[in-house]
């Protein structure tokens, strides 16, 4: 019986403007230390803008609430 031949894939060729983005990306997460999956960057600055909103209701609320109590006495 004759061997079959593997037919070899041709390779794509990956372009150059994805390949320098990907490499880019991949630097700029490893200087920042930041696992692959955690948003790290713009988003983080918006967390943390809502964090900071967050805190600063709670605390108007708490405010309310103690005006609230001292009227009553």
């Amino acid at each position: 019986m004759r061997k079959k031949r593997r037919k070899r894939r041709r390779k794509k060729r990956r372009s150059r403007k994805k390949r320098k983005k990907r490499r880019k990306k991949g630097r700029r997460k490893g200087r920042r230390g930041g696992r692959k999956g955690e948003g790290n960057g713009r988003s983080r600055g918006k967390r943390e803008e809502k964090e900071k909103e967050e805190g600063e209701e709670e605390e108007r609320e708490d405010e309310k609430k103690e005006k609230e109590e001292e009227m009553e006495e």
